[in-house]
């Protein structure tokens, strides 16, 4: 697996499959090394990507505090700051590099449903650091994201990531 898609892709797979939430945020500066070389994934490629402790933070958010979060991760350094499982998003920029609109879908490419609320999953960092709207304060579910992931891949035993895309850009 190579880059900060692939790579989160699987952090976030391993939040969304063991926390049991709909969409799960992993920031790109919590994906600390830049690839895992093919085969076996030992502990310590787990430890350098997430050597951070941070727990499991769990959100339950509409669709417009969803993307308060995606916008406000993306203005932090014009460009996509988060990588997502359970959705696709298109940061929607205008002629300054500022994210101003966010386009979500489901995996499968339909709108998500604006009615519903979800539960989204994240680390840490993201839930005390980013500036997002969200009227729930979020429950801590005391594991960390490393260990969340170690679980993962005990559980489904073999990834492939190679070539995930689930962020985009477009200009206004």
């Amino acid at each position: 697996m190579r880059g900060k898609e692939e790579l989160g892709a699987m952090m976030t797979d391993a939040l969304t499959a063991m926390s049991g939430v709909d969409i799960a945020f992993q920031n790109i500066g919590g994906i600390r090394i830049p690839f895992i070389d093919a085969g076996d994934i030992l502990y310590k490629d787990i430890f350098r990507l997430d050597p951070f402790g941070n727990q499991v933070v769990v959100f339950k958010m509409t669709l417009p505090e969803i993307k308060s979060l995606i916008m406000s991760a993306y203005n932090r350094n014009k460009e996509p700051d988060l990588m997502v499982s359970g959705m696709k998003y298109t940061a929607v920029i205008n002629g300054d590099g500022i994210c101003v609109d966010v386009e979500m879908t489901g995996m499968d490419g339909q709108l998500l449903d604006p009615a519903k609320t979800y539960k989204v999953g994240m680390n840490s960092y993201i839930s005390a650091s980013y500036a997002f709207d969200h009227a729930d304060p979020g429950t801590v579910n005391y594991e960390t994201t490393a260990q969340t992931l170690i679980s993962y891949l005990q559980k489904v035993q073999k990834v492939d990531y190679q070539g995930t895309r689930r962020t985009a850009v477009k200009s206004r």
